[in-house]
């Protein structure tokens, strides 16, 4: 709030404060940040951001939009193609949403929510076996996800193993 006040044109200022709202869940007052930084500055990052809150307040159409138009400037953003996949994915358009958590996964390999969320989709798909490979490998690089050694023991629970050490 500080930097924004001293430099009310300063777009990074609003970007941050964007960022903090959507760490905090606070999707409208993200999006209002967001907003004012790209009217400053077409920033990719604040377009992710924004999308990102679309994202969290349902409104997946204009999330959709957002991870497009960062995409046809930078096709490899793996976070564009994770907000694709989440919007997909909460449409259960589990083809699209696998495409998309496949492509996030060989831009980055080491981000534990690809392999959390794609985890997910084959779960829907009820391939629990991928599930929990995905989620083996969701704990593996951040043995704090808590999520994952939840939906680790349900996917236990459906191969007919013993969840209780992941419950």
């Amino acid at each position: 709030n500080r930097s924004i006040q001293v430099s009310p044109g300063n777009y990074k200022g609003y970007y941050n404060r964007g960022l903090l709202f959507l760490k905090q869940h606070e999707a409208r007052k993200a999006l209002e940040s967001f907003n004012t930084a790209l009217s400053i500055y077409p920033y990719p990052k604040a377009l992710i951001g924004r999308g990102s809150a679309y994202h969290l307040l349902g409104e997946l159409p204009k999330a959709v939009a957002d991870a497009q138009q960062v995409l046809a400037n930078d096709p490899n953003n793996s976070k564009a193609h994770f907000i694709l996949g989440n919007c997909y994915n909460d449409q259960n358009r589990l083809d699209e949403a696998l495409q998309e958590y496949n492509t996030c996964l060989e831009l980055n390999p080491d981000e534990a929510d690809y392999f959390f969320k794609r985890a997910i989709v084959f779960g829907k798909r009820q391939d629990f076996v991928m599930c929990q490979a995905d989620l083996d490998q969701c704990i593996a690089i951040n043995p704090l996800h808590h999520e994952a050694y939840y939906w680790r023991g349900v996917a236990k629970v459906n191969l007919h193993g013993d969840p209780c050490s992941d419950l």
